[in-house]
C-alpha cells in the first residue's frame, strides 16, 4: 500500500530535516495525478532554535515548486493543534516529533488520532532507542500505552507508526 497524502501535519520541525525526509518522499511518488495535485502541509513547533524560522523558509520556497504549500504555526502543540484541527478535514499524515515529555506525546496523538483518514499514517519518532545516548524511556512507555484500535501499528527502534486500517 503506498500512502499518497495529501494534508500533512508535522510537530517538531527544529532544523527541518524529518520535514524534508517526508516531502522528499512524497515527491518520489509515481504517480503523475497525485503529482498535480496541492499537497497542504501544517508545521507545529515552538520556534524556540534560530534555525526553525530560516529553514522553514527554505523548504517552503522549495516545495511550493512541486504544489506543496506549507504553513508554519507557532507555539506549542498544546495552545495550537486542537484548535486548529477543529475546522480541519482528516489529515493523511501525521509526524509527532515535537517535546518529548510523556504529557506532550500524549496531548498529540489524542489531538490527532479521530483527524486520521482511512489508510493515514500517525508516525511517532524517537520511539525505543535505547542503544543511542538520546534515550527517552517515559516517551516510548506512553507511546506503548496509547489508544490504537483501528490502527496496524509497527516499530522499529527510532519509530512507531500506525496506519489506520478502518473507521
Amino acid at each position: 500500500m503506498q500512502v499518497k497524502p495529501k494534508k500533512i501535519v508535522e510537530i517538531g520541525f527544529n532544523a527541518g530535516h524529518s520535514c524534508k525526509l517526508i516531502l522528499d518522499t512524497v515527491l518520489e511518488v509515481n504517480d503523475p495525478e497525485y503529482q498535480s495535485q496541492t499537497k497542504e502541509v501544517y508545521i507545529f513547533d515552538i520556534c524556540t532554535h534560530q534555525c526553525v524560522e530560516p529553514n522553514f523558509e527554505i523548504l517552503k520556497a522549495f516545495y511550493q515548486k512541486h504544489n506543496i504549500n506549507m504553513t508554519l504555526i507557532k507555539g506549542s502543540s498544546f495552545d495550537t493543534l486542537t484548535k486548529f484541527l477543529e475546522d480541519k478535514d482528516q489529515l493523511d499524515f501525521v509526524n509527532i516529533d515535537g517535546c518529548h515529555s510523556t504529557e506532550s506525546v500524549i496531548n498529540d496523538f489524542y489531538a490527532v488520532r479521530n483527524k486520521i483518514a482511512l489508510k493515514g499514517v500517525i508516525y511517532v519518532d524517537d520511539y525505543a532507542i535505547y542503544a543511542l545516548p538520546l534515550n527517552f524511556p517515559e516517551m516510548t512507555k506512553a507511546i506503548e500505552n496509547l489508544d490504537w484500535t483501528s490502527f496496524m501499528i509497527n516499530f522499529f527502534p527510532g519509530c512507531m507508526w500506525g496506519i489506520k486500517t478502518w473507521e
